[in-house]
Protein backbone atom coordinates (compact mmCIF):
# COMPACT_ATOMS: atom_id res chain seq x y z
CA UNK A 1 0.00 0.00 0.00
CA UNK A 2 1.01 3.09 -0.67
CA UNK A 3 1.73 6.23 1.37
CA UNK A 4 2.15 6.48 4.88
CA UNK A 5 -0.47 5.16 7.50
CA UNK A 6 -1.60 6.17 11.20
CA UNK A 7 -3.41 3.28 13.44
CA UNK A 8 -4.94 5.15 16.37
CA UNK A 9 -6.27 2.29 18.95
CA UNK A 10 -8.52 3.12 21.81
CA UNK A 11 -9.65 6.28 20.96
CA UNK A 12 -8.95 9.72 18.88
CA UNK A 13 -5.21 11.36 18.91
CA UNK A 14 -4.65 13.26 21.92
CA UNK A 15 -6.92 11.16 24.23
CA UNK A 16 -6.36 8.50 27.04
CA UNK A 17 -10.05 6.77 25.72
CA UNK A 18 -9.20 3.06 27.64
CA UNK A 19 -9.34 0.19 25.51
CA UNK A 20 -9.86 -3.40 27.14
CA UNK A 21 -6.48 -4.82 26.84
CA UNK A 22 -7.73 -8.78 25.27
CA UNK A 23 -9.70 -6.46 23.06
CA UNK A 24 -6.68 -4.71 21.52
CA UNK A 25 -4.35 -8.19 22.16
CA UNK A 26 -6.65 -9.57 19.76
CA UNK A 27 -8.00 -7.37 17.36
CA UNK A 28 -6.08 -4.58 16.99
CA UNK A 29 -2.68 -5.85 17.25
CA UNK A 30 -3.70 -9.17 15.23
CA UNK A 31 -4.98 -7.34 12.26
CA UNK A 32 -1.80 -4.57 12.39
CA UNK A 33 0.41 -7.81 12.39
CA UNK A 34 -1.63 -9.66 10.36
CA UNK A 35 -1.25 -7.14 7.16
CA UNK A 36 2.28 -6.55 7.56
CA UNK A 37 2.66 -10.05 7.41
CA UNK A 38 0.89 -10.05 4.15
CA UNK A 39 3.32 -7.05 3.09
CA UNK A 40 0.01 -5.06 2.96
CA UNK A 41 1.60 -2.64 5.60
CA UNK A 42 5.30 -1.69 5.84
CA UNK A 43 7.21 -1.12 9.28
CA UNK A 44 8.72 2.07 7.91
CA UNK A 45 5.75 3.85 6.60
CA UNK A 46 3.41 2.83 9.76
CA UNK A 47 2.78 4.98 12.80
CA UNK A 48 0.87 3.18 15.76
CA UNK A 49 -0.59 5.26 18.50
CA UNK A 50 -1.74 3.43 21.80
CA UNK A 51 -1.67 3.75 25.31
CA UNK A 52 2.06 4.44 27.06
CA UNK A 53 2.16 1.19 28.85
CA UNK A 54 1.56 -1.18 25.75
CA UNK A 55 4.01 0.67 23.04
CA UNK A 56 6.83 -2.84 23.87
CA UNK A 57 4.22 -4.59 22.22
CA UNK A 58 4.27 -2.81 19.14
CA UNK A 59 7.84 -1.10 18.97
CA UNK A 60 10.17 -4.14 18.45
CA UNK A 61 8.90 -3.99 14.71
CA UNK A 62 7.05 -0.76 14.35
CA UNK A 63 9.90 2.23 15.62
CA UNK A 64 7.16 4.82 14.75
CA UNK A 65 5.18 3.98 17.98
CA UNK A 66 3.78 6.39 20.36
CA UNK A 67 1.50 7.29 23.27
CA UNK A 68 -1.22 9.24 22.90
CA UNK A 69 0.19 11.15 26.26
CA UNK A 70 3.22 12.14 24.58
CA UNK A 71 1.52 12.23 20.80
CA UNK A 72 2.70 15.34 19.15
CA UNK A 73 1.39 14.18 15.52
CA UNK A 74 0.22 16.01 12.59
CA UNK A 75 -2.47 14.25 10.48
CA UNK A 76 -2.00 15.77 8.03
CA UNK A 77 1.36 13.48 7.19
CA UNK A 78 -0.63 10.57 6.37
CA UNK A 79 -2.80 9.34 3.31
CA UNK A 80 -4.52 7.00 5.72
CA UNK A 81 -5.44 7.41 9.26
CA UNK A 82 -7.39 4.45 10.97
CA UNK A 83 -9.10 4.32 13.88
CA UNK A 84 -9.31 1.33 15.72
CA UNK A 85 -11.85 3.05 18.89
CA UNK A 86 -13.99 1.66 21.79
CA UNK A 87 -16.60 0.98 18.90
CA UNK A 88 -14.49 -0.93 16.54
CA UNK A 89 -12.67 -2.76 19.03
CA UNK A 90 -15.96 -3.79 21.87
CA UNK A 91 -16.45 -6.92 19.66
CA UNK A 92 -13.71 -8.03 17.61
CA UNK A 93 -15.97 -10.85 15.88
CA UNK A 94 -17.44 -7.65 14.19
CA UNK A 95 -14.06 -6.10 13.36
CA UNK A 96 -12.10 -9.32 12.28
CA UNK A 97 -14.79 -11.57 10.89
CA UNK A 98 -17.76 -9.33 9.53
CA UNK A 99 -16.09 -8.37 6.08
CA UNK A 100 -18.83 -5.48 5.06
CA UNK A 101 -17.99 -3.71 8.21
CA UNK A 102 -14.22 -4.30 8.91
CA UNK A 103 -13.81 -2.19 5.29
CA UNK A 104 -16.90 0.33 6.15
CA UNK A 105 -15.08 1.20 9.54
CA UNK A 106 -11.42 0.94 8.08
CA UNK A 107 -12.35 3.74 5.59
CA UNK A 108 -12.58 1.05 2.39
CA UNK A 109 -8.56 1.05 1.96
CA UNK A 110 -8.45 -1.99 2.01
CA UNK A 111 -11.02 -2.65 -0.17
CA UNK A 112 -9.70 -5.08 -3.01
CA UNK A 113 -6.43 -6.58 -1.26
CA UNK A 114 -7.18 -7.60 2.40
CA UNK A 115 -10.21 -9.29 3.93
CA UNK A 116 -10.32 -10.31 7.81
CA UNK A 117 -10.77 -13.98 7.60
CA UNK A 118 -11.45 -14.08 11.29
CA UNK A 119 -9.29 -15.77 14.31
CA UNK A 120 -8.40 -19.28 12.67
CA UNK A 121 -6.33 -18.33 9.91
CA UNK A 122 -3.12 -17.10 12.45
CA UNK A 123 -0.69 -20.75 11.86
CA UNK A 124 0.88 -18.30 9.69
CA UNK A 125 4.64 -19.17 11.04
CA UNK A 126 5.61 -15.16 9.94
CA UNK A 127 1.99 -13.55 11.72
CA UNK A 128 3.25 -16.21 14.98
CA UNK A 129 6.35 -14.66 14.96
CA UNK A 130 5.47 -11.03 14.83
CA UNK A 131 2.39 -11.50 17.61
CA UNK A 132 4.84 -13.72 20.15
CA UNK A 133 7.51 -11.09 20.32
CA UNK A 134 7.80 -7.88 22.09
CA UNK A 135 10.10 -4.88 23.14
CA UNK A 136 11.21 -6.51 26.96
CA UNK A 137 14.08 -7.82 28.65
CA UNK A 138 13.79 -11.19 30.50
CA UNK A 139 13.60 -9.97 34.21
CA UNK A 140 14.63 -12.59 37.29
CA UNK A 141 12.81 -10.94 40.50
CA UNK A 142 13.94 -13.81 42.37
CA UNK A 143 17.07 -16.34 42.80
CA UNK A 144 14.77 -18.87 42.83
CA UNK A 145 11.30 -20.13 40.69
CA UNK A 146 8.76 -18.37 41.52
CA UNK A 147 5.27 -17.41 39.88
CA UNK A 148 3.11 -14.69 38.68
CA UNK A 149 -0.48 -14.12 40.06
CA UNK A 150 -2.61 -11.22 38.58
CA UNK A 151 -5.57 -9.50 40.46
CA UNK A 152 -7.89 -7.45 38.36
CA UNK A 153 -8.39 -4.15 39.11
CA UNK A 154 -10.11 -0.66 37.69
CA UNK A 155 -10.62 1.22 41.12
CA UNK A 156 -8.18 3.78 40.46
CA UNK A 157 -10.13 4.33 36.31
CA UNK A 158 -12.92 6.43 36.47
CA UNK A 159 -16.28 5.17 34.01
CA UNK A 160 -14.94 2.02 33.70
CA UNK A 161 -17.89 -0.64 33.99
CA UNK A 162 -15.94 -3.79 33.51
CA UNK A 163 -16.19 -7.39 35.00
CA UNK A 164 -14.90 -6.83 38.97
CA UNK A 165 -13.16 -3.72 40.65
CA UNK A 166 -11.08 -3.94 44.09
CA UNK A 167 -13.16 -4.39 47.35
CA UNK A 168 -12.85 -5.63 50.24
CA UNK A 169 -14.11 -9.29 49.08
CA UNK A 170 -12.40 -9.10 46.51
CA UNK A 171 -8.91 -8.37 48.26
CA UNK A 172 -10.02 -10.97 50.90
CA UNK A 173 -10.06 -13.98 47.91
CA UNK A 174 -6.98 -12.67 47.09
CA UNK A 175 -5.53 -13.72 50.08
CA UNK A 176 -7.21 -16.60 50.41
CA UNK A 177 -5.71 -17.72 46.90
CA UNK A 178 -2.30 -16.35 48.19
CA UNK A 179 -2.26 -18.80 51.25
CA UNK A 180 -3.72 -21.80 49.32
CA UNK A 181 -0.52 -21.23 47.58
CA UNK A 182 1.97 -21.82 50.10
CA UNK A 183 2.21 -25.34 50.22
CA UNK A 184 3.44 -25.04 46.51
CA UNK A 185 5.32 -21.89 45.93
CA UNK A 186 7.09 -19.72 47.98
CA UNK A 187 7.58 -17.28 46.13
CA UNK A 188 4.85 -14.76 44.03
CA UNK A 189 4.65 -11.85 41.94
CA UNK A 190 1.55 -9.91 42.15
CA UNK A 191 0.58 -8.13 39.06
CA UNK A 192 -1.85 -5.32 39.42
CA UNK A 193 -2.98 -2.00 40.74
CA UNK A 194 -2.93 -2.96 44.74
CA UNK A 195 -4.67 -0.40 47.04
CA UNK A 196 -2.41 -2.00 49.51
CA UNK A 197 -0.14 -3.65 50.58
CA UNK A 198 -0.38 -7.75 50.80
CA UNK A 199 1.57 -9.72 53.14
CA UNK A 200 1.38 -13.00 54.16
CA UNK A 201 3.34 -15.41 56.62
CA UNK A 202 5.47 -18.02 54.60
CA UNK A 203 5.50 -16.07 51.61
CA UNK A 204 7.50 -13.79 49.56
CA UNK A 205 5.60 -11.15 47.50
CA UNK A 206 6.51 -8.63 44.82
CA UNK A 207 4.62 -6.25 43.39
CA UNK A 208 4.22 -5.45 40.04
CA UNK A 209 2.15 -2.87 38.05
CA UNK A 210 3.87 -2.41 35.16
CA UNK A 211 2.79 -4.51 31.50
CA UNK A 212 6.26 -4.40 30.12
CA UNK A 213 7.63 -5.62 33.39
CA UNK A 214 5.04 -8.11 34.27
CA UNK A 215 5.71 -9.81 30.66
CA UNK A 216 9.18 -9.63 31.44
CA UNK A 217 9.22 -11.79 34.51
CA UNK A 218 6.78 -14.12 32.37
CA UNK A 219 9.17 -14.53 30.23
CA UNK A 220 12.00 -16.04 32.72
CA UNK A 221 12.59 -19.57 32.99
CA UNK A 222 12.00 -19.36 37.14
CA UNK A 223 8.54 -18.57 36.15
CA UNK A 224 6.81 -21.58 36.40
CA UNK A 225 3.00 -20.91 36.74
CA UNK A 226 0.46 -17.71 35.91
CA UNK A 227 -2.71 -17.54 38.05
CA UNK A 228 -4.95 -15.16 36.40
CA UNK A 229 -8.65 -14.02 36.37
CA UNK A 230 -9.99 -14.08 32.50
CA UNK A 231 -8.74 -10.89 31.35
CA UNK A 232 -6.31 -9.63 28.71
CA UNK A 233 -3.72 -9.40 31.10
CA UNK A 234 -3.71 -13.22 31.49
CA UNK A 235 -4.19 -13.77 27.89
CA UNK A 236 -0.86 -11.97 27.11
CA UNK A 237 0.32 -15.51 28.41
CA UNK A 238 -1.19 -17.17 25.10
CA UNK A 239 1.32 -15.07 23.08
CA UNK A 240 4.82 -14.97 25.39
CA UNK A 241 4.06 -17.71 28.25
CA UNK A 242 5.30 -21.04 27.45
CA UNK A 243 4.05 -22.94 30.62
CA UNK A 244 1.04 -23.32 32.75
CA UNK A 245 -1.80 -20.83 32.99
CA UNK A 246 -4.70 -21.38 35.62
CA UNK A 247 -7.56 -19.06 34.54
CA UNK A 248 -10.60 -18.46 36.68
CA UNK A 249 -13.77 -16.88 36.17
CA UNK A 250 -15.60 -14.20 38.25
CA UNK A 251 -18.93 -14.48 39.40
CA UNK A 252 -20.01 -12.25 36.21
CA UNK A 253 -18.13 -13.98 33.59
CA UNK A 254 -19.33 -17.57 35.04
CA UNK A 255 -23.07 -16.37 34.52
CA UNK A 256 -22.30 -14.96 31.14
CA UNK A 257 -21.30 -18.09 30.27
CA UNK A 258 -24.22 -20.25 31.58
CA UNK A 259 -26.63 -17.53 30.50
CA UNK A 260 -24.86 -15.92 26.97
CA UNK A 261 -26.57 -13.61 25.72
CA UNK A 262 -25.41 -14.55 22.03
CA UNK A 263 -25.55 -17.30 19.87
CA UNK A 264 -24.78 -20.20 21.91
CA UNK A 265 -21.63 -21.08 19.22
CA UNK A 266 -19.82 -18.19 20.22
CA UNK A 267 -19.29 -19.69 24.16
CA UNK A 268 -19.38 -23.22 23.36
CA UNK A 269 -17.61 -23.16 19.74
CA UNK A 270 -14.32 -25.20 19.07
CA UNK A 271 -10.95 -23.88 19.58
CA UNK A 272 -10.82 -23.29 16.10
CA UNK A 273 -14.45 -21.36 15.88
CA UNK A 274 -13.68 -17.61 14.40
CA UNK A 275 -15.97 -16.36 17.17
CA UNK A 276 -13.04 -17.89 19.93
CA UNK A 277 -11.21 -14.47 19.35
CA UNK A 278 -10.21 -14.43 23.52
CA UNK A 279 -9.24 -17.98 23.12
CA UNK A 280 -6.70 -18.43 20.70
CA UNK A 281 -3.19 -18.73 21.78
CA UNK A 282 0.43 -18.82 19.96
CA UNK A 283 2.81 -19.76 22.81
CA UNK A 284 3.34 -22.79 23.99
CA UNK A 285 1.61 -22.76 27.29
CA UNK A 286 -0.66 -25.01 28.86
CA UNK A 287 -4.17 -23.64 30.19
CA UNK A 288 -6.81 -25.00 33.08
CA UNK A 289 -9.53 -23.69 33.58
CA UNK A 290 -11.52 -22.65 36.73
CA UNK A 291 -15.23 -21.97 37.40
CA UNK A 292 -14.41 -19.60 39.90
CA UNK A 293 -11.51 -18.60 42.61
CA UNK A 294 -12.52 -21.47 44.94
CA UNK A 295 -12.50 -23.71 42.33
CA UNK A 296 -8.97 -22.45 41.73
CA UNK A 297 -8.07 -22.86 45.56
CA UNK A 298 -9.20 -26.33 45.90
CA UNK A 299 -7.27 -27.55 42.76
CA UNK A 300 -3.89 -27.25 45.12
CA UNK A 301 -6.11 -29.10 47.39
CA UNK A 302 -7.30 -32.12 45.08
CA UNK A 303 -5.32 -31.88 41.69
CA UNK A 304 -8.99 -31.05 40.12
CA UNK A 305 -8.83 -29.07 36.70
CA UNK A 306 -10.01 -28.52 32.90
CA UNK A 307 -6.98 -29.32 30.54
CA UNK A 308 -7.97 -26.73 27.58
CA UNK A 309 -5.63 -28.37 25.44
CA UNK A 310 -6.81 -32.19 25.73
CA UNK A 311 -10.19 -31.24 24.87
CA UNK A 312 -9.08 -30.64 21.16
CA UNK A 313 -12.60 -30.32 19.14
CA UNK A 314 -14.81 -30.74 21.42
CA UNK A 315 -16.46 -27.60 23.11
CA UNK A 316 -14.25 -25.34 25.37
CA UNK A 317 -16.72 -25.33 28.26
CA UNK A 318 -18.57 -28.86 28.81
CA UNK A 319 -22.04 -28.59 31.08
CA UNK A 320 -20.11 -31.19 32.85
CA UNK A 321 -17.30 -28.02 33.43
CA UNK A 322 -19.93 -25.78 34.17
CA UNK A 323 -22.06 -27.73 36.50
CA UNK A 324 -18.87 -28.75 38.52
CA UNK A 325 -18.78 -27.51 41.90
CA UNK A 326 -22.45 -26.17 41.96
CA UNK A 327 -24.22 -28.66 44.45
Amino acid sequence: MEGNILFIIGGPLNSTDFCHLGHELHAARSLIFDLLSKNIISPNQTTIVTLEDRLFLYNHVFKNSISHINNKLNSNNYSHIINLDKNFLSDPRQGFCNIDYFHEKTNYIFKGIYNPVGFNNYKNEIFCNYVTSCNCDILNPFDSEFIIVHYRNYKNIPNIKCWNYETDDNINELKNLLTSLKKNYKNIIIFGNLMEKINIDGLNIKICNNLKEYVSFMKSEKCKALISVWSGAGQLGQFFFNKEILYYMNKNQTQSFKFPCVSKEIYYGTINDMHSWDFQTFSNCKRYWFMDINHLKNFFKNNYYINLNMIYNKYLFTDEFLSFGNE
